[in-house]
């Protein structure tokens, strides 16, 4: 097994390892990434019934989808995670479990898949996104991010707060081509932050439709 696949293997105990000091460092979003949120927002119906994939502590995301009005089920890998979501979130749903196993069972008007995604083999990304497709209603909108290079690179570890954590995206293109092969239709896509062709590979950040 080499570094990649057991960073892969660990990465729910590593984020209960780190889940302070992230909880710590992530309270707002960055200014590109705001912006495609608030075009998400602004396209939810009021009181609208939420799905997060991914969902960490809360923080930013989750916590500004309640301050809406909107009805939220949150699902996370990582019970140290939950549990400080918990008590932000006390009217929330939550769910333990990987959300690549994870199992739908309701109907949503919204799904969220925020930097989550891609530490999964991208194997798995496509059968996550077929549930979100199955389970979302008609006309309702997934906020997803995924790597931002259009090359195709092998999945790769980085660092984060002491602990090892995998990476794996389809290129960008290909991203799109998979998407669309779902049947959801690709409406807002930006370059979060660029490839530096070093260290940093990336984010693009997309709003997808399932149209009526």
């Amino acid at each position: 097994m080499n570094q990649a696949e057991l960073a892969y293997k660990d990465y729910q105990q590593n984020y209960n390892r780190i889940v302070e000091k992230w909880h710590q460092a992530r309270t707002t979003l960055p200014a590109m990434d705001k912006l495609l949120f608030d075009e998400f927002l602004a396209q939810l119906p009021k009181s609208a019934a939420i799905l997060d994939l991914g969902c960490g502590t809360g923080i930013p995301i989750a916590k500004k989808l309640a301050e809406r009005g909107h009805r939220l089920t949150l699902v996370d890998c990582s019970e140290s995670q939950l549990a400080i979501a918990k008590k932000i979130l006390p009217k929330a749903t939550f769910v333990c479990a990987p959300m690549e196993s994870y199992e739908i069972s309701s109907q949503y008007h919204g799904i969220v898949i925020w930097d989550s995604l891609f530490h999964l083999p991208r194997h798995t990304h496509e059968s996550i996104l077929r549930r979100a497709f199955l389970h979302l209603e008609k006309g309702g909108i997934v906020l997803i991010t995924s790597g931002g290079s259009k090359e195709d690179l092998e999945p790769f570890t980085d660092e984060m707060f002491g602990e090892i954590f995998y990476y794996d995206s389809h290129p960008i293109p290909s991203f799109i081509e998979l998407v669309q092969s779902i049947g959801f239709e690709p409406i807002v896509q930006a370059l979060l932050n660029k490839p530096d062709g070093e260290k940093d590979k990336g984010r693009v950040g997309l709003i997808l439709k399932k149209s009526s």
